[in-house]
């Protein structure tokens, strides 16, 4: 039998509880207070001026308002796929939506016979000597 009575165990639940939750609005204060994105803070801006809520342009933009919140506080970071629809959205004239592009992530594509896919040639040039049946023997047994 426990001697406690029950009310001193939601007392101590009660508290951990307390103590939890103040560590979790810390941790989420911490990730908050930091700068918001460039990006973010265009969109957030453009969206005051055209008096649209983030749930607005969220559907304008077929996202989520979760994930714009997180594009617009730093937290995500969105694709070119949708800053062109974010961009849209806004109706943010054409030569705006280059600056607005400066901030996706890009990944450049390069021809394979330029300088910087040098070592993926050679790489490919090993593998296919490597396997090539031509070369294996030498000596051709008939």
């Amino acid at each position: 039998m426990i001697d406690a009575p029950a009310e001193d165990a939601w007392v101590v639940v009660g508290e951990r509880f307390g103590q939890i939750s103040e560590w979790a609005s810390a941790i989420t204060e911490s990730v908050m207070d930091g700068p918001p994105s460039p990006f973010g803070h265009q969109v957030r801006r453009r969206r005051a001026i055209r008096r649209m809520s983030q749930l607005d342009l969220a559907a304008a933009a077929g996202t989520t308002p979760r994930h714009l919140s997180f594009v617009e506080t730093g937290r995500s970071w969105p694709g070119k796929d949708l800053v062109l629809r974010i961009a849209d959205a806004l109706t943010v004239p054409l030569p705006e939506r280059n600056t607005l592009l400066a901030w996706a992530p890009a990944f450049p594509a390069h021809e394979l016979g330029s300088h910087a896919m040098e070592p993926v040639s050679r790489v490919l040039e090993k593998c296919c000597a490597a396997t090539n049946p031509t070369r294996r023997g030498s000596s051709e047994r008939h």
